[in-house]
C-alpha cells in the first residue's frame, strides 16, 4: 500500500537527540540552580537583622513599616535601621515567626568553607565548635591581629604567638636548678602569676621609680637568677636578670615586658659598690624582642664585668653589693 502524500518526515540522528538533550536538561538546571541560589540570598538578606547583621531568630521584633531587627538589638536602639520609625508594636509577628522556626539557616561561617545548615535552635550551638569559625587570638589584647580557622589552629598559634608573655622565673646555683617556670599568659596576669606560684626570696620586687634595688651577689660560685620587678609608678613590669660564672664573670640586665613601645622610654643603671669604690652602666632597658636568655647576656645587651678587676679595685671578699635604679627619659 502507498503512503499518503504529505510532509517530508525527519527522522533525525538519535545520538544528536540525546546530546541536544543533555544540553538543554543541563541549561535547565543550571537556571534552576541559579535561581535558588538567588531565592536563597533573597532569603538569607530577609532573615538578616540590619544592626548587628547576624540572623534574626524567633521571637522578632518588627517596626510599624514592616522591618526586622533581632529582639536583643531592639533593647539598644530607639529608631528603626532601615526606615528610622520609633515605633514599634508590642507582638511579634506569628507568621515571620513561623518561618523562622521552620527554615534551615546557613552556617555563618559559610565563607570559609562551611556548607551546613541547621535550625535556629540547634545552629548557635553548631557555630560555637564550627571548624571554619575564625577566631582572634586570645592575645589580642597585647596588640595581635591574627585570626585562626578551627580551635586546633587557635591552640597552635597561641602555643607559638609572639605577644604571649612567659614568665621567666629562675633560680639556679652551682648548676643545680632550684625553680624554673613554663607558664604563660597575658600581661595583666604575670603579677598575680608570680606572687602566687613564686613565693618567698622569687616573688616579685615592688618598687617606685624613685627607689633602687640592692643585691649582694656572689662571685665565687656559679649563680643565676631571673626576678620580676613591678615598677608601681607606671605599673610596669621588667625582668631583672643576675648571672656569675664563677671567679671570672658578672652579668646584670633589665628586660621589659610586653610589647609597648614605652620600653623605649626606660633606663636601668648598675653600680657595684664595695666601701666608697664604684663602677657603673646605664642603658635603655632590654626589649621584648631578645627572646633566649643567652641572647640577654650576649650580644652587648647588659652590663657584664669580669671578676679580674672587681678583684684588684674592688673586693676584699666573694661578694659585692649592686644597686639598679630606673629612671625615665
Amino acid at each position: 500500500m502507498e503512503r499518503e502524500n504529505g510532509p517530508p518526515v525527519s527522522v533525525g540522528n538519535p545520538t544528536s537527540s540525546r546530546k541536544a538533550l543533555r544540553q538543554i536538561t543541563s541549561t535547565v538546571r543550571k537556571m534552576s540552580e541559579e535561581m535558588l541560589d538567588t531565592a536563597e540570598e533573597t532569603i538569607i538578606d530577609f532573615i538578616t537583622c540590619p544592626y548587628c547583621t547576624d540572623y534574626i531568630r524567633p521571637p522578632s521584633v518588627c517596626c510599624e513599616s514592616g522591618h526586622f531587627v533581632c529582639r536583643q538589638c531592639k533593647t539598644n536602639i530607639s529608631h528603626c535601621p532601615t526606615c528610622g520609625t520609633d515605633r514599634y508594636p508590642n507582638k511579634s509577628n506569628s507568621v515571620f515567626d513561623m518561618i523562622l522556626r521552620e527554615i534551615y539557616y546557613p552556617c555563618l561561617y559559610q565563607g570559609n568553607g562551611c556548607s551546613a545548615y541547621f535550625k535556629h535552635d540547634q545552629l548557635q550551638i553548631h557555630q560555637n565548635n564550627c571548624k571554619f569559625k575564625m577566631e582572634p587570638c586570645v592575645y589580642q589584647s597585647e596588640g595581635c591581629k591574627v585570626f585562626t580557622k578551627g580551635q586546633d589552629n587557635k591552640i597552635k598559634h597561641e602555643t607559638i604567638c609572639d605577644y604571649g608573655v612567659r614568665c621567666k622565673i629562675y633560680g639556679e646555683i652551682n648548676n643545680k636548678i632550684h625553680v624554673t617556670c613554663t607558664w604563660k599568659g597575658k600581661r595583666k596576669d604575670l603579677l598575680k602569676h608570680v606572687s602566687t606560684s613564686h613565693q618567698y626570696e622569687w616573688s616579685p620586687h615592688e618598687i617606685v621609680s624613685d627607689v633602687a634595688l640592692s643585691w649582694i651577689l656572689p662571685l665565687n660560685i656559679n649563680f643565676e637568677k631571673i626576678q620580676l620587678i613591678h615598677l608601681k609608678d607606671f605599673d610596669e613590669m621588667f625582668f631583672f636578670y643576675s648571672k656569675t660564672i664563677e671567679n671570672y664573670q658578672h652579668f646584670v640586665g633589665v628586660q621589659y615586658v610586653g610589647h609597648r613601645e614605652s620600653w623605649k622610654k626606660f633606663l636601668y643603671s648598675v653600680e657595684f659598690i664595695y666601701e666608697n669604690k664604684k663602677v657603673g652602666f646605664e642603658d635603655l632597658v632590654i626589649p621584648h624582642t631578645v627572646k633566649k636568655t643567652d641572647d640577654v647576656y650576649g650580644a652587648n645587651n647588659c652590663f657584664s664585668v669580669h671578676f679580674e678587676f672587681l678583684k684588684k679595685h674592688f673586693l676584699a671578699e666573694s661578694v659585692i653589693d649592686c644597686h639598679v635604679r630606673f629612671s625615665f627619659r
